[in-house]
């Protein structure tokens, strides 16, 4: 099912992106093309520092800080850069995508029966998603804030529909999408990017629905599937059954928990073990280097493995856990997960840059992600 598009909008118009990862952010300038496809006019990338120790006000601060830094970038150099070729440049909205740990996502099915048919207009099915957001809002954080709500599947007496307006009905599902953010959150984003930009339409989204709508619309055919979701400070479990997400759990457990822990392993430095990550990747170390490395990088991996497993296992007591994997993380990391999760029987299929068209900016997948679910949410 397609998601739905707004209204046309100045063809001259660009957007302001920023995905809000675990470790770092990243953003631009877009032009989103009449045709399928986006235009990065420009495009720039803030890490976090690497922290041996997590600490969540700390982490707080430097998304500020990176965002600030980013916006203020895409002010001079980006505005710089562009206005050497185009003289009516204006920004008119900005999209800020939330990932894992800023936000929080779930799945709520709304049934509806009744005994006599019941003409479906668009107020009605909002009051119903309102109703279902407010009580989500509540059962996560009083302080929280729902940023999207989506119809991502709609059934009438069982069946899948594309339209449901103005049908009269007495059996419907809807199945929306919710994601909150912390009130503190969204005022320390806006906070940090208003110090640069003043803009009034401000678009909000979790990268969670950005991921399962690429991979749904890639593979068609897969109706319940697992993704995974490596970053750099978190990893994200989603289950999908029947089309939908209807589960999900988060870790704090990413990259960066791996090469500290490969670091304590092998006695070395954060540096040195993100190299050696690196290196055993791109098989560039001699055999028995590699055997070595290959031991180490075991060990620093089991604890994440043993984590994932838990969390699988105790979903299969409440539902059906399908058997294949799709995996999202940074290219290094990639073929090593996939490895390790191939041995206990999953399934496991790659979301990587040689599935995406164009090419995506750098080493950013999420980034290209987000861009391709924007395109086809938002058409211009």
């Amino acid at each position: 099912m397609s998601f739905f598009s707004f209204s046309q909008r100045n063809k001259e118009s660009y957007s302001l992106v920023f995905n809000i990862g675990s470790g770092g952010v990243s953003g631009g300038i877009i032009k989103f093309t009449e045709k399928p496809g986006e235009t990065i006019l420009y495009y720039g990338q803030e890490i976090f520092p690497f922290q041996p120790e997590i600490s969540a006000s700390k982490h707080l601060d430097l998304l500020k800080s990176s965002l600030t830094t980013l916006a203020g970038k895409i002010q001079t150099e980006g505005f710089k850069k562009i206005n050497n070729k185009k003289n009516n440049l204006t920004i008119d909205r900005v999209f800020y995508i939330f990932s894992s740990p800023w936000s929080v996502s779930q799945t709520k099915t709304i049934r509806l029966k009744e005994p006599k048919a019941v003409k479906i207009s668009e107020a009605y099915l909002n009051k119903l998603i309102d109703e279902q957001g407010k009580q989500f809002q509540a059962e996560i954080s009083k302080s929280g804030q729902v940023i999207e709500k989506k119809i991502i599947q709609t059934k009438i007496n069982g069946y899948l529909v594309e339209n449901i307006y103005n049908k009269l009905v007495k059996d419907l599902e809807v199945s929306v999408f919710l994601t909150v953010v912390p009130k503190e959150i969204l005022d320390a984003v806006e906070g940090a990017v208003s110090k640069v930009f003043n803009l009034k339409d401000i678009w909000c989204h979790s990268l969670s629905l950005p991921v399962f709508s690429i991979i749904r619309n890639f593979f068609p055919q897969k109706e319940d599937f697992i993704y995974i979701d490596v970053s750099d400070e978190m990893t994200d479990i989603s289950i999908i059954k029947d089309g939908l997400i209807s589960s999900g759990a988060s870790l704090p457990l990413g990259r960066n928990h791996y090469i500290r822990e490969l670091s304590k392993i092998s006695n070395v430095a954060e540096e040195v073990a993100n190299s050696m990550v690196r290196m055993h990747t791109s098989k560039s170390n001699d055999e028995l280097a590699a055997l070595k490395l290959s031991v180490s990088m075991d060990q620093a991996v089991a604890s994440w493995l043993a984590k994932i497993f838990e969390i699988l296992d105790s979903l299969r007591e409440k539902i059906y856990v399908p058997d294949s994997i799709f995996l999202v993380s940074s290219d290094d990391l990639l073929p090593f997960l996939k490895e390790k999760l191939q041995k206990h029987d999953f399934k496991v299929f790659l979301l990587d840059n040689k599935k995406l068209k164009p090419p995506i900016v750098g080493d950013d997948l999420s980034f290209k992600l987000v861009l391709m679910f924007l395109d086809n949410l938002y058409k211009i």
